[in-house]
């Protein structure tokens, strides 16, 4: 007898309910996933069956949160590489375009100007309040660029700080 007969046999020993149950969890938790509901029951008896496996003793406690655990697993591997293939992993070079001015735009309001003019009078940042200054001339980041002689990631940062100056002064209502 070998030490997978006990865990063998207790999948065996599980009931109609728990099966059921079982089968219902791994179709709700297949849903977002890459996973069928029966890989992850294959993949939650496989781990109940691995002979290194320190789970409990309970074969359908054990078998439900590896249910649980694989989904997740999946959904998370997923998500990064939606996150690492959907995003530019190199920087931004200084004479390709900016992506926000490939944008489609909306149209300048009123309100924009107006936004600007209080966060550069209230504001006490001399790069946000420069970079202010050159978005009221309509400059492009290119221009912006050259004038300020910032470098890409500088003239991010700064963009950044701008964003948070704004977001700050409009949650403390002075905007």
């Amino acid at each position: 007898m070998t030490d997978q007969s006990p865990k063998a046999a207790a999948l065996l020993t599980l009931t109609a309910d728990q099966r059921k149950k079982l089968a219902a969890l791994a179709r709700v938790k297949a849903r977002g996933t890459t996973l069928e509901a029966e890989d992850l029951l294959q993949g939650a008896k496989a781990r109940w069956l691995n002979p290194d496996s320190t789970a409990g003793h309970d074969a359908f406690e054990v078998l439900s949160g590896a249910v649980n655990s694989i989904a997740s697993n999946d959904r998370r591997r997923s998500a990064t590489v939606r996150r690492v293939e959907g995003k530019r992993l190199v920087a931004a070079s200084t004479d390709a375009p900016d992506p926000i001015e490939l944008a489609q735009d909306l149209g300048p309001s009123q309100d924009d100007a107006y936004l600007r003019e209080q966060i550069y009078r209230i504001c006490d940042d001399e790069e946000v309040k420069t970079l202010l200054l050159l978005l009221d001339d309509n400059a492009t980041r290119a221009e912006i660029l050259a004038e300020t002689g910032w470098d890409v990631t500088n003239y991010e940062t700064v963009r950044k700080r701008m964003k948070k100056w704004g977001a700050s002064l409009y949650k403390e209502g002075k905007l």
